[in-house]
């Protein structure tokens, strides 16, 4: 997160792609860092927590508190992530400020809704989520349509 906060104060530019940068220069820089596993880390970070999570508490089970106030946060922090530029993709330049903290902190922000999503759905208690389940059994159909 740090990475991403110093490259956007840098090169006065957000982490993440507008598809609106006229020049090469920015482009190439973007991609830079945009590809580098460093910008990532916390991400990578967050997945391997929730897996050794999953791993060592088989029989997880979350208060219905902790998981009405888990959803809200994970609704808002994905929510955040993608409509909070939106306004930058209507041609309103960010400030330094909207830059770094957005830059720094969304792709962390992200992996915890997903995260939290992940957690509740292996605890049987997604809700709505639990509905993406037969995800699994989607691979077979699709190799069935290629059977001549």
């Amino acid at each position: 997160m740090v990475h991403d906060g110093i490259f956007s104060y840098v090169y006065n530019m957000p982490g993440f792609n507008l598809v609106t940068y006229p020049d090469p220069e920015e482009l190439k820089a973007f991609h830079h860092n945009f590809y580098m596993p460093i910008s990532h880390a916390a991400s990578y970070f967050t997945g391997i927590l929730v897996g050794y999570l999953l791993a060592t508490k088989p029989e997880l089970k979350i208060s219905k508190r902790f998981l009405i106030l888990g959803w809200l946060i994970a609704i808002t922090l994905t929510s955040c992530v993608v409509f909070g530029p939106r306004k930058w993709q209507s041609g309103i330049e960010p400030t330094t400020a909207e830059l770094i903290a957005y830059g720094s902190t969304y792709k962390f922000a992200f992996a915890l809704g997903v995260a939290w999503t992940v957690v509740c759905c292996f605890a049987g208690q997604g809700g709505v989520a639990d509905v993406w389940a037969f995800v699994h059994q989607l691979p077979p159909c699709c190799y069935r349509q290629y059977d001549g």
